[in-house]
């Protein structure tokens, strides 16, 4: 941006100022040679060449004051218009934008990043307001229920079936405002990672053993069918972030995937990357909502019927990112859906480096 800003004002002032000496020049030439030719012709008596020079001065002046105005006016017509939008940017007014049609070649780009800017304001603040509505809905849904169980117990006369019932409810709502605030400081706390993250070697293989144990009274109460193909991996990264990737992963392919399905877990180690790939027979994700499963808060019509709040996609995403690494997900409605998440393979050298 600094080279931009210094090429841009000379580039505008040597302009102004070649536009104002040649005007200048000509219109003295111009009308010198007019006052001559009409001296000769007899239209004046010749005057003192004093008085002709003065007179050729102040006419050349008037004249190109005139027409360097018009032409100031023309060049510095784009910088107030930025001047004017700038000043609607810190006023809030982000669906402002100006015209990317200037002479100058440094001016069109400084009006087409300006737009640019603008429009990533645009969408900045748009997913913010997302963000906090969706947030207040999300705490607010458990928040109620708590809220209605607690009036519930207060009942005289309940019943210790009743009162265990309502108690369990308030727990269950309790957990899910906890998972939910710790997956939102996390994600906060990630998105705004100022330094890299700390990276360790581990058993990659392991680690993803211990995640299907995890979920194993679920996997066995649905009786899904597991094929794991988990060679001996060591990969060097944040064990403890990369364990919530891949309890994010197998929680969901376990939880949508239909009684008596199967899961597939595949660990690929390459020369440059890792990737491992997880795939159920699920009831799979609409092809409108594929594009966005990886959005803070959202949540497919599969999902919404479902516990979750649509935050462990967005993490597991994260995680991969900071790693530098990607992960994309493939889905066919009814048939299954397929993630895949690809790691670089870095060694403890290239830390020390």
């Amino acid at each position: 941006m600094k080279s931009k800003k210094t090429t841009l004002r000379p580039n505008l002032i040597l302009l102004f100022c070649a536009a104002v000496f040649l005007i200048t020049t000509g219109s003295m030439l111009l009308i010198g040679s007019i006052f001559v030719l009409l001296i000769h012709m007899g239209f004046f008596i010749r005057p003192r060449p004093f008085f002709l020079f003065l007179a050729i001065a102040v006419s050349s002046i008037l004249i190109s004051t005139l027409i360097a105005r018009v032409i100031g006016e023309k060049i510095f017509a784009p910088i107030k218009e930025l001047n004017h939008a700038t000043k609607q940017i810190a006023d809030g007014n982000f669906r402002v934008s100006i015209k990317e049609d200037g002479t100058v070649a440094e001016v069109r780009e400084m009006a087409h990043n300006f737009n640019r800017m603008a429009e990533e304001l645009r969408r900045t603040e748009i997913i913010h307001n997302d963000f906090a509505r969706n947030v207040s809905h999300e705490f607010k849904t458990p928040l109620s229920s708590i809220e209605g169980y607690a009036t519930l117990l207060q009942s005289p006369g309940l019943s210790e079936e009743k009162r265990l019932e309502y108690a369990s409810r308030i727990i269950a709502g309790t957990k899910r405002l906890t998972t939910m605030t710790g997956n939102i400081l996390m994600l906060s706390r990630l998105e705004n990672q100022q330094t890299g993250i700390e990276r360790s070697a581990f058993s990659l293989d392991e680690q993803l053993r211990q995640i299907v144990l995890l979920y194993e009274d679920e996997w066995n109460r649905k009786e899904l069918c597991l094929e794991l193909d988990l060679p001996a991996v060591t990969y060097v990264g944040n064990e403890e972030l990369l364990f919530q990737v891949w309890q994010n992963l197998f929680g969901n392919a376990v939880k949508f995937s239909n009684p008596g399905g199967s899961v597939f877990l595949q660990l690929l180690p390459e020369e440059k990357q890792i990737t491992v790939l997880l795939r159920d027979t699920g009831t799979g994700i609409a092809e409108k909502d594929l594009n966005r499963i990886f959005e803070k808060f959202y949540q497919g019509e599969q999902s919404r019927n479902t516990p979750g709040n649509g935050l462990g996609l967005a993490l597991a995403k994260q995680i991969a990112e900071l790693h530098g690494g990607s992960i994309t997900a493939s889905s066919s409605l009814q048939e299954g859906t397929e993630f895949t998440v690809i790691l670089p393979v870095l060694t403890e050298a290239d830390l020390l480096a």
